[in-house]
């Protein structure tokens, strides 16, 4: 204990006109009690150590089963949020829209590289896929595997607030550390310009590509401070072609291709590097998910009908897995020096090798118009095939 006379101990921690002194309101020692007579002029005051505050616990962060013990599923809980014990050893990857399909499949496959995994999801979101796959993956793990764990991190990129609160809470726990960061999270619809609303590509785009933004500044502060870290982000072949009656998805990938060019150039020399992702069909759920209620104008139906029973259904015919897409992922994270782009369908390379070459868009053109041509039939109509309700998503 360290006893301080009254005239010190108002020189220090008590206001007095004209000092311009404050009270702090955690300083780093704290009166408990006070000693003595108030009349006595040895009374003075004890100084101990604060309490320590109680352990809290966040309620953005849910520890999924460890990969390393196989633990069950239902004994999620929340972990503390203290930065008494950062993660040193281990990388650590933040994964958004990591509730399915593309992002589940890379959340599991940093983890069998050794990496701590946070994979963002919206609040509403269920978390139990990535719970039973991170289970799944413990139980496949070789003895001599050392994986990494997976945590829910529950996360809105379409907010400020919710990706700047959810980031700030796992650098706390990391020790203000993140190796990497996958802008993941996104959606699509078929729509043309005459029959959406404008919200709706202001939604596509505050989702595909803000969310992306979102991530980026949250994120990248740490990886400059520490010059190093990855920064992935999940476009497109639809942001490098644009592909009929999606075009505000193709406009937010668009975006996100010339923002991570821009980047890229900013932060490299900081040994922070940003990548581009680029998926061409993938088989995930997401597909399914496309309502089927949809009314373009009636002199375009024959068009759509000729895209989806042609272009749409051919393109997904022999779509990987998720699975087999993540292992880009693991590439562009594992590779000394990463590459700008990853392009993980062979099929679509031919079509953006025109893209680079095509200056005057000639060759663009007629690929994506040869999309939608629609074959005039024996009797002078057209062979417009029923709709298929599917859809390009990562």
């Amino acid at each position: 204990m360290l006893r301080l006379p009254r005239p010190l101990y108002a020189a220090l921690f008590q206001q007095r006109p004209g000092w311009g002194l404050t009270l702090p309101r955690r300083p780093l020692y704290s009166c408990r009690r006070r000693v003595g007579s108030q009349t006595s002029p040895d009374s003075g005051w004890l100084l101990c150590p604060p309490r320590p505050p109680p352990a809290r616990r966040h309620p953005l962060i849910v520890v999924a089963p460890s990969m390393a013990t196989g633990g069950a599923v239902a004994g999620a809980a929340a972990i503390p949020l203290s930065p008494a014990a950062p993660i040193a050893d281990t990388p650590v990857a933040i994964v958004s829209g990591a509730n399915s399909g593309i992002g589940l499949a890379v959340c599991v496959a940093l983890t069998r590289s050794g990496h701590t995994v946070y994979g963002g999801m919206r609040p509403t979101a269920s978390a139990d896929a990535l719970l039973a796959a991170s289970a799944a993956a413990a139980a496949a793990a070789a003895p001599g595997d050392r994986p990494g764990t997976i945590h829910v991190l529950r996360m809105d990129v379409g907010d400020d607030d919710s990706v700047a609160s959810a980031i700030a809470a796992v650098l706390v726990v990391t020790g203000d550390r993140v190796d990497v960061a996958v802008a993941n999270a996104g959606f699509t619809e078929r729509l043309t310009v005459e029959d959406a609303p404008v919200r709706d590509y202001a939604s596509m785009m505050n989702v595909n590509f803000l969310g992306a933004v979102r991530l980026v500044k949250a994120c990248v502060p740490s990886m400059r401070r520490r010059r190093a870290g990855r920064i992935l982000g999940v476009s497109s072949v639809a942001g490098l072609v644009g592909i009929p009656f999606f075009s505000a998805y193709c406009a937010s990938k668009f975006a996100m291709e010339g923002f991570w060019e821009c980047c890229h150039a900013e932060y490299k020399a900081l040994g922070v590097h940003f990548v581009l992702i680029e998926p061409g069909p993938v088989a995930t759920t997401m597909i399914s998910r496309l309502p089927n209620a949809w009314s373009p104008p009636p002199e375009l139906t024959p068009l759509w009908d000729t895209y989806a029973a042609g272009f749409i259904s051919s393109f997904f015919s022999a779509a990987p897995s998720a699975d087999a897409c993540a292992a880009f992922f693991v590439r562009a994270v594992m590779d000394p020096v990463p590459a700008l782009r990853y392009m993980t369908h062979p099929p679509s390379e031919e079509l953006m090798r025109t893209k680079v070459a095509d200056l005057d868009g000639a060759g663009v053109a007629a690929a994506t118009l040869a999309m939608v041509a629609v074959k005039p039939s024996g009797d002078g109509g057209s062979t417009a095939p029923p709709a298929a309700a599917e859809r390009a998503d990562e």
